[in-house]
């Protein structure tokens, strides 16, 4: 199983919009799905992708999925971590899931607390 992270360190813009694209409907999605997210906090996307052929929802690279989601929710920064299944953020050919992280701190607090 190969996994990626994104960050965004505060609110995404809007006057930015892709009508139509995979992309829009991914960021419309995020704004449905967790409208309470801290906006002032920073976030990441945790992605997972399963070995070729083969799918996340497969008892072995599920187990692996949530074992990494538990030791992201350890972080003393993180305040949320999203299940992708309960989430429905898994593709549509269950080959990819993302899980949505919120951390406790701003993203400037964040890299101020990296550094000391």
């Amino acid at each position: 199983m190969g996994a990626g992270a994104a960050n965004s360190s505060g609110p995404a813009s809007s006057s930015i919009t892709l009508p139509g694209t995979e992309d829009q409907r991914a960021f419309d999605l995020l704004g449905e799905k967790f409208p309470s997210a801290n906006a002032d906090g920073a976030t990441a996307r945790v992605v997972m992708r399963a070995p070729d052929g083969e799918k996340i929802s497969n008892a072995e690279h599920k187990a692996a999925l949530e074992a990494t989601l538990t030791e992201v929710k350890e972080s003393s920064s993180i305040g949320q971590v999203t299940d992708p299944f309960a989430t429905q953020a898994v593709s549509t050919d269950g080959t990819t899931a993302y899980a949505q992280v919120t951390y406790t701190a701003n993203d400037t607090d964040r890299r101020r607390s990296h550094r000391s």
